[in-house]
C-alpha cells in the first residue's frame, strides 16, 4: 500500500461539497508512489538489481499498466525528470533535497511551482506549502484571514467578491472549491485544514480593519466622500463589506414620487424631515453618534411596509438584517450575529411580544461592544454599526422600562389606513426604478447633511413623549388607557397649564372609578377595534402601574364597590369609544 494512503484525512465540521473526491483512485496510487519512492529509485537507478522499494513501484505499476517489467524502470525515470526538482526551504537544512509536486499550469501561468514539499517533522508526508497558500490568498482566489476576537482566537476566512467589490465571509467554502479546481487528484479534508492552517498565518487583519470608514460611503460606482461629494475607486484594500447598489449622480433632481407618497402617509413635515435623516444616519457607521432607532406606528395599510421596502432597495437587500426586536433581546444571541458587517436591520410588522431584555437594545444602538455567538463557531466582541428600522400596528409589550429606553427611539406615525380601492398597487415598482432610487439615495444623503449640522433628529422627543406615543400604540389596555382613562396628575397638570386656576381647585380635584364600570368599557372597545381583550385580572394590573393610583373600596353614585382611585374615565368615554370602532369599521 502508497505511503500517503495511510494517512486518515481529518474529518470536518462543514458538510463537503458534491465536487469532493472520497477515495484515491487506482491511477492516483500509481501516480503517489512515483512520488513516495523517488529517493529509492534514484539511489538504485544506477544498479543492476533494484532495492526493495523499486520492486514495489515495479509491482504497483504492473497493476496499472500493460507493460513489460523490464520496461518499467524506464517508465519510472521519465515519470521522475518530469516531476522532479530540487529546491531550497527556509524550513529546512540547506542543500537538501525535498520532493515537490510541479504543476504544469502554475509553471505557464505563474512564477510559483513549488504546491507540496516533504514534511520536515514527518519525511514520509508530503505538505503544501506556504508559497503555494499565499498564492491561492493574494493571487488565485482573494482569500484572507480575519481574527473576530483575538482574545478567545476566533477567525474566518473571508473571500473577495471582485465583481462588487466587497468581503464575505464563507472563506472556507471558497477555499474549498479553489484546492479542488487546483488539485483534484490530491482533494481531501485533510489537505483543506492545512491549507486553512497555512492561510491563518498569512497576513491576518482584524475585524475592526474592516468595513467603510466614517465619512465615506460605498456606491455602485466608487467611494463616495459625502461631505466632499468626490468619488474615488474601490479597493481590495479597503476591505469593504457593503456596499449599496445604486449609482451616485450629483445631479439627480428630487424623488418626486417618493415625496409624493410621503406626503400622503406622514402627519407633518417634520415626521418627513426625521425619516429622511434616519435613512442619512444609515449612511454613517458611528452609531454611538446619536443612538436612536426607528420605530413606525400605525395602522394596516398605512405605507409603513411599502417605505421599509423602498429603503431596503436604496441600501441594498444584501447590506440588510432581518431581525426582530425579540430576536435581537430575548437571549438569542445568534440574532445579534446576524448584525455583523449590515448597513442596517428591517422589520415589519413588529411581534406585540414583550422585551426581555431593554438593556441590549441600549447596546446595539449607542455602539456599545456586544457578544455575539454565531451557530457553529467561537463566540466574539463586535461593536454593532447596522441601524434599526422597525415597523408596528402596535408597539411590543414591556415589562421594564426607563428613561433610557425610551430616549432611544425615533418614533414616526402613519396615522391613516388608505382603503384598497384607493391603493396602487404599483406603487413599490414605481418608486424602485433606477432614476428613482438614485434620487432617494441623494436625498438620504441631504438627511446626513441636515443631521450633521444639526448634531440631533428634527423634532425629536424627550423620552416622556416617546412613552406616552408607545403607550397609544400598545396593546389594547394601553391604547385604551391612554385615550380614555386620566389621572389626577394629569388634570392637575393641565390645570396649571390654564390661566385661570387656584390653590383650592387643585385641591378639590378628585379622580376615582369603579373598576368594573371601566374594564367594561375596555371590553367594548378592544371587541370593536379588533384588538385583544385582556382579562379584567390583566387589566386591573396596568392601571395600578399608573403613578398615584390605588384601588380600594369606592362610593359612586351611591354605589360603594371596588375601584380606582387617582384615575377615572375621561368625559363621555362611552361615546367616544362608540365613534372610535365606527371609524374602525370605514377601514
Amino acid at each position: 500500500m502508497p505511503i500517503l494512503s495511510k494517512i486518515r484525512p481529518k474529518e470536518k465540521r462543514r458538510k463537503p461539497p458534491a465536487y469532493r473526491c472520497s477515495s484515491m483512485t487506482g491511477s492516483m496510487e500509481f501516480r503517489e508512489d512515483v512520488l513516495d519512492s523517488l529517493e529509492p529509485v534514484k539511489k538504485h537507478e544506477e544498479q543492476d538489481v533494484p532495492g526493495p522499494e523499486v520492486k514495489h513501484l515495479r509491482n504497483s505499476i504492473s497493476k496499472h499498466s500493460e507493460l513489460e517489467e523490464e520496461e518499467t524502470l524506464e517508465v519510472v525515470k521519465s515519470l521522475i525528470e518530469e516531476e522532479y526538482v530540487e529546491l531550497e526551504e527556509e524550513d529546512h537544512d540547506q542543500n537538501t533535497e525535498i520532493r515537490t509536486l510541479h504543476l504544469d499550469e502554475y509553471r505557464e501561468n505563474t512564477d510559483y511551482t513549488k504546491s507540496f514539499v516533504l514534511s520536515k517533522e514527518d519525511p514520509t508526508k508530503l505538505e503544501i506549502s506556504r508559497e503555494f497558500a499565499e498564492w491561492l490568498v493574494n493571487e488565485r482566489g482573494d482569500i484572507k484571514t480575519v481574527k473576530l476576537d483575538p482574545a478567545r482566537n476566533s477567525k474566518q476566512v473571508w473571500y473577495y467578491d471582485q465583481q462588487n467589490k466587497v468581503w464575505n465571509r464563507g472563506g472556507e467554502d471558497k477555499l474549498s472549491e479553489l484546492l479542488y479546481q487546483e488539485l483534484p487528484e490530491k482533494h481531501s479534508s485533510h489537505l483543506e485544514d492545512e491549507v486553512e492552517t497555512k492561510v491563518h498565518r498569512i497576513d491576518p487583519i482584524t475585524l475592526e480593519d474592516t468595513g467603510t470608514e466614517e465619512g465615506y460611503v460605498a456606491v455602485d460606482n466608487g467611494l463616495l466622500h459625502v461631505k466632499e461629494q468626490e468619488l474615488t475607486e474601490i479597493q481590495r484594500e479597503d476591505y469593504l463589506t457593503s456596499k449599496i447598489p445604486v449609482e451616485y449622480d450629483l445631479e439627480a433632481t428630487a424623488p418626486e414620487k417618493f415625496l409624493d407618497f410621503l406626503e400622503e402617509v406622514t402627519r407633518s413635515q417634520e415626521d418627513m424631515k426625521k425619516l429622511q435623516e434616519f435613512v442619512g444616519y444609515c449612511l454613517m457607521t458611528d452609531t454611538a453618534k446619536y443612538e436612536k432607532a426607528l420605530m413606525i406606528l400605525g395602522p394596516t395599510d398605512s405605507g409603513k411596509s411599502v417605505f421599509l421596502d423602498v429603503i431596503r432597495e436604496v441600501l441594498g437587500p444584501d447590506n440588510i438584517a432581518q431581525q426582530s426586536l425579540q430576536d435581537l433581546t430575548n437571549g438569542k444571541k445568534w440574532g445579534l450575529a446576524n448584525l455583523v458587517g449590515k448597513i442596517a436591520n428591517i422589520d415589519h410588522d413588529l411581534d406585540p411580544e414583550a422585551i426581555e431584555d431593554i438593556g441590549t437594545v441600549k447596546k446595539i444602538t449607542s455602539g456599545n461592544p456586544i457578544t455575539v455567538e454565531p451557530k457553529w463557531e467561537q463566540p466574539y466582541d463586535y461593536t454593532p454599526t447596522a441601524k434599526h428600522m422597525f415597523s408596528a400596528n402596535r408597539t411590543p409589550s414591556r415589562d421594564k422600562e426607563d428613561e433610557a429606553f425610551y430616549n432611544r427611539w425615533l418614533t414616526v406615525v402613519f396615522p391613516k389606513s388608505i382603503p384598497r380601492e384607493e391603493q396602487d398597487t404599483k406603487l413599490k415598482d414605481k418608486l424602485t426604478t433606477d432614476e428613482e432610487l438614485k434620487k432617494i439615495l441623494n436625498w438620504g444623503i441631504a438627511g446626513y447633511h441636515r443631521l450633521e449640522n444639526q448634531g440631533s433628529f428634527s423634532g425629536e422627543n424627550g423620552p416622556y413623549t416617546t412613552k406616552e406615543v408607545w403607550k397609544e400604540w400598545g396593546n389594547s389596555i394601553e391604547r385604551f388607557i391612554t385615550k380614555y382613562m386620566v389621572t389626577r396628575r394629569e388634570k392637575v397638570r393641565n390645570m396649571k397649564n390654564s390661566e385661570d386656576y387656584s390653590k383650592e381647585d387643585v385641591e378639590d380635584v378628585e379622580c376615582k372609578v369603579h373598576s368594573s364600570v371601566a374594564y367594561d368599557v375596555y371590553q367594548k372597545y378592544a371587541t370593536g377595534t379588533d384588538m385583544e381583550v385582556k382579562s379584567q385580572k390583566a387589566f386591573t394590573s396596568e392601571v395600578k402601574k399608573l403613578r398615584g393610583v390605588k384601588k380600594k373600596r369606592l362610593r359612586i353614585g351611591g354605589k360603594q364597590k371596588r375601584g380606582f382611585k387617582g384615575v377615572e374615565l375621561v368625559e363621555d368615554a362611552e361615546n367616544l369609544v362608540e365613534d372610535e370602532i365606527e371609524e374602525f369599521g370605514k377601514w
